[in-house]
Order: structure tokens, then C-alpha cells, then sequence
């Protein structure tokens, strides 16, 4: 603080854009006082020369006294850092080759991370874009024994909680399920997804409609909203972002309402991953829903005072009291209030995390690399180290030059990598799933640029240092020698060998990832269906509103026959077809409590469950499922005839055992919504049929029962009057299915014009999506082995060539004594195989250790294969081995081509 109080700070700031000017009075003065002394000694009867040299001892070096009066002036950092900069940014100039390389390699590394970094800040960092959202939180219930077991609470819990929480401000709910319709009044029909809220939600959040107006109480009737408020999204493709939107008529199927109001960009409910393309406002009191109803979500907005601890302790008060009240519902379960923000990246943590460790690994390598490089720069600057040392350089000063090289790079590296995640970013949104989170929002923001720049930096110290460091201790003897001396080139060479090492090492373990990723993606591949998806095409028809199914007193509802007369004129269009060999249709498999005639009865709590499927007879046809025993569906198969049910194989290994199915009575029941109505009568097993695997190939075969469509009930309890109107549609071609897609579509409109045709794909391409989770993993672990790969490569073919350089004199030596090409070859090849060996051995080792550390984030995402699967241990290992071994060829080529001549005259 002193030179604050005396003025000198200004003189010293001034010093540093004022540097020729002091430098010159500087060199002035020296040589002034260099005079005086000069002067004193001749008049001592010193001769001229002698006395100019004894006045130059008694300085002890002009120039470290210029370094001791630059001192004085404490600006000295600022100035060789200036100083550093420029000399670096000509030496780096001069190295175009190398210094190319070393940033590239770099800037992938920082790519690739401020890729996943912007991913992971985007789902897990960045601020919901809610009002306040630290206050924001979610309520649900959970098991007391096991907390991570939770569920949806009860209508009649939330009102309960609603009256009682005086911590909470305010209280609102969101339909727990996204459901869908099929949307006309405006345009062909579409498919959308909408859901229920109740009209405070959106208030609650803090988010408004970007175009007219959120939810009134005058909106509100029994069955939902008049009003309907719309996503952007479809705002933007429906209606191409009209202002007229606001008053248009539009049918849900369930409903006609009127557009109020246009929701922002990106807005989105949890516990969804996209945006709904219609919300419905539901009264919490005044609806068709029982108390029991449990398919809500609940958000809370906290009172400013109130900490989530103090807000946690009142709902345990709570659910303590709910269970006394109604033990019934509520023994054993307790109350959690999670912040929103936990709630909407549940899950994402873990995987997120793992990915930005495996690109941390590309950058890793990155830095081995370029670490190796200076190296190998430095080991050509020896002479010039020694000298700048031997004039009075420290080693610290020495130490700052280098490092300011090192970072020079990885800053302009950083600013590659920067730009390079730009194309990342759009790379991983094409690449993720619909229901990946928050992809809209990925993008490079200021965090993002921060994170690089931290990279940059750390990067720059981490690969720069130990070249730093060991040209610090430059010998002037050696390097006026020029060359190392046996030994230490020998010490050296090993060195550079365990760069080698280092990379397969990490390079393995990144391609252990993948490589089990690829296997797991194959294993799901071979997994038999139980169907032949090949020349069948698929799409889904869902049949709503009043004509098709009708609403009756409390919570029943009733199939009309029209809605058999579309299936059935919509079945024989279909099939009618040129090209089209058999069409199935099915409602979709839904589970149902079922009891089989002449067996005891289970306890309640393990009551016997199938899932159930409405089809018609040509539905085993068209996909193929084997007959096992008995019949099919038929014709015959009547709402008058005995209702009948072929089961699969799975459900005859559960449920009868050795005993024979066929002939055996299943009563069938139907929940929902706290209603439960059983078929008039039982149906009889007429047939056995193959399994299938309807939830996804990663799924065991659950039991199934298949129906016929003409045999079912009219009125379901709840929502269950879904299961007969039936969704998937198969057809079966000669050839190309997808040929068919318009026929088929404009066959559904001429029935009827309201309906509309979602998910029309090939039966292939549905597998597919089911595998998309599977192959995103295997596309992001493929992208950074194969980066790691390249990098590694690259530095063994690095290291390898220095090899050969540094030992071109020996093999002179060698050919001179009789050693032949093949001999120099394989030396080389064989010192590249050694290093590469071990460096396996250590990546192995390290890639198994490491598994046990993140065992169940790999589990989760691996499918018929363990962690430490040998067969892809073997194979990663080999192809690592046999890749550094080409790398090292063209070295070794090089070095069996020296002349001996010209390699004894080496040095």
C-alpha cells in the first residue's frame, strides 16, 4: 500500500507503456557510473584496458543490474509476462507443424468437454426458467422402509395437504401422465399430447402464455376447460404462428374448446421430457375423478421465509397424521418435498456425469500428446536453454517462458474448441432421443465460455509443466556437446516410452466403454421378438370422443357400436389393397387382474395379473406368431359365441405349470380409478401361442392373453375404454410396405375424416425406437473411443518417430555390423509392441477398477453383457495392439532405410 500513499503506482503504470524511454535512460545511467568507475581506476595507474574490465567485475554483469533496477519498479511480472507472449508467439510461428498438431489435438479434448459440459449445464445446472424457482418443489409420497420407492398421491391426499401445509404458499396439480388426442377444427387431423393441470398452475410456476391469457375460473366445467392453451410447437406448425390463433375452434376428440392462449418457447411440465401440445385446465374439486385417483403430480411454491428443512418437517407432522386418519391408504408411507429443480434432473446426474469423465479422457490423451511434443521441442532447444541459464536466467524465469508457451496453445486451442462444440452441441441434439431433456436449451452461454477458458488454462499447466521442469535443468555441457550422452538418451528414450504407455492405457478404457456398448447393442439385436417384422407396416388409429365412446353416471364408460363399424369397414378397405397379404389389429397389451377357475385363490396382495390384448384372427398371421397348440382367433369368435382367450407360452410356464391349459376358464377383471368390474362370465383357453415381446426386446415375455376384438365389454371403468378402441395396426405386403403408407392413410380418411394417423413406420423401424436409448449410448461412446483412437495413434506415431531419431546413429551402427532391414524393423516394431503391451495391461486393469467404481451407471445401460465381458476385453485389447504396431511402422520403415554412411556422421 505504500507506493499507493507516495505516488509511485503512476510512475510504475506509466513505466510499462513508457518502456524505451526508461530502458534508454536506464542503459544511460549504467554506462555513466560504468565511466566514473572506469575513470577511478585509471587514476589508480590502471591501463585503459584493465580498468574498463575491473570496473565491469566491481558491477557484477551489466544486465543483471539492468534486472535488479527493472525490479525496483515491481512491474517486472507484468512486463515478462508481456515479454513471455510476444517471444512465444514467434517461436510457435516458427513451429507451424508441430504447434498445429498440439492445438488440434487439444482443441478436440476442449471441444468434446464444453460439449458435455453445455449438456450437462443445460439439464443440471442452468436455473429452471421459472419465477423464483428456488422456492418451487414437488410433493409426492414415499415408502418409509425404502425411500426410493415413491408414488403418485391420491386426489382426496392432495386436498388434504392443499388445507393443512402453512408452510407452503400455494398448491397446484398437473395430470401425471401426458395423455393423447387426435385434433381437428383447423386443418387435417393430428396427433397431439395434452394434459390436464389445474388452472393455478401455471401462475404457481411464474410462466405466462406469450399470447392471450392463462386460465379463469369461468373456463372451468366438469369435464375440463373451454379454454385450451397450445405449445409453441404447435402454434408454430399448425397454425405458422398466426395472432388469429386466439378463438379457434378445435376438437380433442374428448372435447371442443377454444384456443386462449399460446405458451413460450420451451416451456414444458414435469415429469415429462417434452412439451404437451395442448393443456386443459381440471377443477381439483369439481370433476369426474374419485378421491382414490392417484395420477397427479403435485408443485408447491415455498413461503419466502420457509426453508425446504422447515417445510420437510411439517409434511412428516403430516403424513404421520394422514396415517392415523387413514391407515388404510397412507400406513407406511411417508410425505418428501424434493425441489423442483432435483426433480426435473432425476436420473440425468449419474449418466451425464459419466459421459463428461469419458470425454475428460479424450482430453487426457490429448494432453500426453501434446506434453510428448514439447518435450521432444525442448530436447532441440537444449543449447538454447543452457545458454539463457549460464547468462543469469532462473529457472523459475525459464520455467514461466515455457509454461507461457504451453498455455499460449491451449488458449487458442481453447478458443477451436469452443467453436468446435458449436458443431458438438448440434451433433448431440441430432443425435438424442425425443425424450432426451432440455435439448432446446444446449447451447454456449457464458458458464460454457467460463468452463473452456478454465479448461484452457488447467490444460495448458497440466500438459505444459513437466516439459517446463525438465528444461529448467539444461546442462550447458551437454548441450554444447549436442547430443546426450548414451545413458541419458537411453533414460530419456524410456521416458518417452511410458507416453505411451499412458495413452493406450486411457485410450482402452475409453474403448472398453464402447466396446461394451456395441456388444450390448448386439446382444438386444439378436434378441428374438417372438414376430417377423420384415414387409409389415405399422400405425396407430385411437378412436375418441362421443361417437365412438360415450360417458356415463360416475366413472363408466361405454364403446359404441359405431366404433366397431370403423374397424371393421376400416379392416376391409385395408385389406381390399393391391399389394396387402393380411391385416392385424390389436388394442395394445394392458395388464388385468385374472383368476383361473379351479386354482386357490392367491393372497390379496399377490394377485395374479396378465396383460390382455384385443386382435383379430388375421393378427397372428400378419406378425408371424407360432401356434404352439390348439387354435387361433377366428370368425367365429362373437360377442354370441363363448368368449374364448389364446395365451402365450409364458403365461403357461407361470400359472399352470405341467398342467394342460386348453379348455381351462380365466375370469377377467378390469381397474381403474378405483373401480373394478369383472366380465360377465369366464373364457376358455382354446390355444398356445409363441411369446412376445411387447414391451421392448430388453423385456422377459410377460403372460398375455389374446382376445377377440368382437369380444369385449361395452363399459370399462375409467379410462379402460381404451383398451377396445383399438391403436395398432399391422399390414402385411408383398413387397415395400412403405409404399403403402399413403393408400392406407387415405383409406382412414375416407371412413373417417377426423381420425388421424400417428406412428405410420415400418415394423423395423418401430424395433428400432425401441433400441434408441441403446444406440444413443453406443453413438456417444463410439464418438469418443474412436477420438481417443485417433489421438492415441497419433502419439505413438509421435513418440516412435523420436525413437527412431534419437537412435538413427545406432542403427548405422547396427547395418554397419552386418544388422539387415527386417533386423532394424522389427527392433522397432518390437520396442513399439512392448510399450503398447503394457500399456494395455495397465488400461485393462485401470478399465476394471473402474467399472467397480461406476458399476451400477454401467449396469443400467448394458443389456446381455457384464462390465468385465472377456470377449470384449480381448477384442479392444488386440485392436489396440495391432493399431499401435501400424502406427509404428512408418517409423520403423524409416529407421531399416538408413544409409550407415550418413547415420555414423549423425551428431
Amino acid at each position: 500500500m505504500g507506493f499507493l500513499k507516495t505516488g509511485k503506482l503512476p510512475h510504475r503504470l506509466w513505466s510499462l507503456f513508457r518502456r524505451d524511454r526508461l530502458e534508454t535512460g536506464l542503459a544511460n545511467e549504467l554506462q555513466f557510473h560504468l565511466q566514473k568507475e572506469t575513470e577511478k581506476n585509471l587514476k589508480a595507474g590502471m591501463a585503459p584496458e584493465e580498468a574498463r574490465y575491473a570496473a565491469l567485475r566491481s558491477f557484477g554483469g551489466v544486465d543483471q543490474v539492468k534486472e535488479q533496477c527493472r525490479e525496483v519498479r515491481r512491474m517486472k511480472f507484468i512486463e515478462t509476462v508481456c515479454q513471455d507472449i510476444r517471444f512465444a508467439v514467434r517461436t510457435l510461428s516458427k513451429n507451424l507443424g508441430s504447434t498445429a498438431v498440439v492445438v488440434l489435438s487439444l482443441a478436440l479434448g476442449i471441444g468434446a468437454n464444453s460439449t458435455m459440459f453445455s449438456v450437462i449445464n443445460a439439464v443440471l445446472l442452468r436455473p429452471l426458467d421459472f419465477e423464483e424457482p428456488d422456492r418451487l418443489a414437488v410433493i409426492y409420497e414415499v415408502k418409509q422402509e425404502q425411500r426410493q420407492r415413491r408414488r403418485d398421491p391420491m386426489l382426496s391426499s392432495y386436498l388434504e395437504w392443499r388445507q393443512s401445509a402453512s408452510t407452503v404458499e400455494r398448491m397446484e396439480l398437473a395430470v401425471a401422465d401426458l395423455e393423447t388426442y387426435t385434433l381437428s377444427g383447423s386443418g387435417e387431423p393430428e396427433r397431439v399430447r395434452g394434459q390436464f393441470v389445474t388452472p393455478g398452475l401455471f401462475r404457481l410456476l411464474g410462466v405466462r402464455p406469450s399470447l392471450g391469457r392463462d386460465f379463469v375460473a369461468e373456463d372451468l366445467t366438469r369435464e375440463g376447460s373451454t379454454g385450451i392453451i397450445i405449445s409453441n410447437g404447435l402454434w408454430e406448425r399448425r397454425f405458422a404462428r398466426s395472432p388469429n390463433v386466439l378463438g379457434e375452434k378445435l376438437n380433442t376428440g374428448r372435447r371442443a374448446g377454444t384456443v386462449i392462449g399460446v405458451m413460450p418457447p420451451g416451456f414444458w411440465v414435469f415429469p415429462f421430457t417434452k412439451a404437451a401440445d395442448v393443456w386443459i385446465a381440471l377443477s381439483p374439486t369439481d370433476n369426474p375423478l374419485t378421491p382414490s385417483t392417484r395420477w397427479f403430480t403435485v408443485f408447491a411454491r415455498l413461503k419466502p421465509i420457509i426453508s425446504l428443512t422447515q417445510s420437510q418437517a411439517e409434511m412428516d407432522i403430516l403424513a404421520q397424521r394422514l396415517a392415523q386418519d387413514h391407515p388404510e391408504t397412507n400406513k407406511g408411507w411417508g410425505l418428501r418435498i424434493e425441489p423442483l429443480s432435483e426433480a426435473y434432473s432425476r436420473g440425468w446426474d449419474e449418466v451425464l456425469y459419466l459421459l463428461l469423465g469419458a470425454v475428460g479422457f479424450v482430453l487426457l490423451i490429448a494432453c500426453v500428446n501434446a506434453a510428448h511434443l514439447l518435450l521432444a521441442r525442448a530436447a532441440k532447444r537444449r543449447k538454447e536453454f543452457a545458454m539463457r541459464l549460464a547468462l543469469g536466467a532462473s529457472r523459475r524465469r525459464l520455467i514461466q517462458q515455457l509454461l507461457t508457451e504451453s498455455i499460449l496453445m491451449a488458449l487458442i486451442a481453447g478458443v477451436l474448441g469452443v467453436v468446435l462444440s458449436y458443431w458438438g452441441i448440434r451433433l448431440f441434439v441430432f443425435l438424442a432421443p425425443e425424450w432426451f431433456p432440455r435439448t432446446e436449451e444446449i447451447r454456449i452461454d457464458r458458464t460454457v465460455m467460463y468452463f473452456g477458458l478454465g479448461v484452457s488454462l488447467l490444460t495448458g499447466l497440466l500438459f505444459g509443466l513437466i516439459p517446463a521442469w525438465r528444461a529448467s535443468k539444461a546442462d550447458l555441457n551437454d548441450a554444447i556437446k549436442g547430443a546426450e550422452g548414451s545413458g541419458e538418451q537411453r533414460a530419456s528414450t524410456a521416458k518417452r516410452g511410458l507416453f505411451v504407455v499412458a495413452e493406450v492405457a486411457l485410450a482402452l478404457v475409453l474403448l472398453m466403454g464402447a466396446g461394451l456398448m456395441f456388444r450390448s447393442f448386439l446382444a438386444l439385436q439378436d434378441i428374438d421378438p417372438g414376430f417377423n417384422p420384415h414387409n409389415v407396416l405399422s400405425m396407430q388409429i385411437q378412436l375418441l370422443g362421443p361417437k365412438y365412446r360415450k360417458i356415463l353416471d360416475g366413472d363408466m364408460k361405454r364403446v359404441t357400436p359405431e366404433a366397431d363399424a370403423f374397424i371393421q369397414e376400416t379392416l376391409e378397405r385395408i385389406a381390399a389393397l393391391p399389394g396387402v397379404t393380411s391385416v392385424g389389429i390389436s388394442s395394445g397389451v394392458f395388464p388385468h387382474p385374472i383368476k383361473i377357475v379351479g386354482q386357490a385363490d392367491p393372497p390379496t396382495d399377490k394377485k395374479l395379473m396378465a396383460g390382455l390384448a384385443e386382435v383379430n384372427p388375421d393378427y397372428f398371421k400378419t406378425l408371424q406368431i407360432p401356434l404352439l397348440k390348439g387354435r387361433l382367433l377366428n370368425e367365429q369368435d362373437r360377442e354370441q359365441s363363448p368368449w374364448v382367450v389364446v395365451i402365450n407360452q409364458a403365461m403357461v410356464d407361470r400359472y399352470f405349470g405341467k398342467e394342460d391349459p386348453i379348455g381351462k376358464p380365466i375370469h377377467v377383471s378390469y381397474d381403474a380409478a378405483g373401480v373394478s368390474v369383472s366380465e360377465s362370465g369366464p373364457r376358455l383357453v382354446v390355444g398356445i401361442v409363441g411369446n412376445v415381446r411387447h414391451r421392448g426386446p430388453w423385456n422377459d415375455p410377460e403372460p398375455t392373453m389374446y382376445s377377440s376384438w368382437r369380444q369385449h365389454m361395452w363399459e370399462y371403468p375409467g379410462g379402460d375404454a381404451n383398451i377396445h378402441l383399438i391403436k395398432d395396426w399391422m399390414v402385411r405386403t408383398a413387397a415395400d410396405p412403405t409404399a403403402l403408407a399413403t393408400p392406407v392413410k387415405a383409406v382412414v380418411a375416407q371412413v373417417d375424416k377426423d381420425q388421424a394417423v400417428f406412428n405410420l413406420m415400418t415394423m423395423e423401424q418401430r424395433l428400432s425406437e425401441w433400441l434408441s436409448s441403446q444406440r444413443f449410448n453406443l453413438r456417444l461412446y463410439g464418438t469418443f473411443g474412436a477420438m481417443a483412437l485417433t489421438l492415441a495413434v497419433l502419439g505413438v506415431y509421435g513418440v516412435m518417430s523420436y525413437f527412431v531419431s534419437q537412435r538413427t546413429r545406432d542403427f548405422g551402427i547396427r547395418m554397419a555390423l552386418g544388422a539387415g532391414r527386417g533386423d532394424i524393423l522389427g527392433l522397432v516394431l518390437r520396442q513399439a509392441l512392448y510399450l503398447s503391451l503394457a500399456g494395455v495391461g495397465i488400461g485393462v486393469l485401470s478399465s476394471l477398477g473402474l467399472t467397480r467404481l461406476i458399476q451400477s451407471q454401467l449396469t443400467s445401460q448394458l443389456f446381455g453383457v457384464t462390465t468385465t465381458d472377456p470377449i470384449t476385453i480381448v477384442v479392444v485389447s488386440l485392436i489396440l495392439a495391432l493399431v499401435s504396431l501400424v502406427a509404428s511402422y512408418l517409423p520403423a520403415r524409416r529407421a531399416a532405410k538408413v544409409n550407415p554412411v550418413v547415420a555414423l556422421r549423425y551428431e
